[in-house]
């Protein structure tokens, strides 16, 4: 039996990052919104003080979907058993969408690995309707000062 919400999640894992890019694009199906409960980000390349770095990740609400990536393999994280789909489509690691509104900005030591899970009351939801999508991005704003092979979960509810 299923208590609480039922948490899906998509994953890339060492990925050779060499520019902005869309760590992950969100597009919700029509009428199911969702909220982002979390995302992990870390490297396995640059590990000395002197690779060291701050890079940050942009979430946009209501962007212009960048091009290519890949497709994501979406599942259930928390109840195989729920026997339910995710409807969400997330692509990963694409041309970095463009526009949108900025609504929070993830700074990434990238030494040390990035576990962000905000409270209740500051996850952000997203949905296929105007002002809050259709499109929404986990977005490297910048890109990294030489490529990183990057590893990455990002966790969410369909509503």
């Amino acid at each position: 039996m299923q208590t609480g919400p039922i948490i899906h999640a998509a994953n890339f894992s060492a990925q050779a990052v060499t520019t902005a890019t869309d760590l992950h694009e969100l597009t919700p199906a029509v009428d199911r919104p969702i909220v982002v409960y979390g995302l992990t980000v870390g490297q396995t390349s640059d590990l000395s003080d002197a690779a060291e770095e701050v890079l940050m990740i942009g979430v946009y609400r209501d962007a212009t979907a960048g091009s290519g990536g890949t497709a994501a393999t979406e599942y259930v994280y928390n109840n195989v058993a729920a026997g339910v789909t995710p409807t969400c489509a997330v692509r990963q690691l694409g041309t970095a969408s463009t526009g949108g509104t900025l609504i929070d900005i993830i700074p990434w030591n990238i030494r040390i690995p990035l576990w962000w899970f905000p409270i209740p009351e500051m996850r952000p939801k997203f949905s296929n309707i105007a002002a809050e999508g259709p499109t929404s991005t986990f977005r490297l704003i910048a890109a990294p000062a030489d490529s990183l092979t990057i590893s990455s979960t990002i966790y969410w509810t369909e509503l």
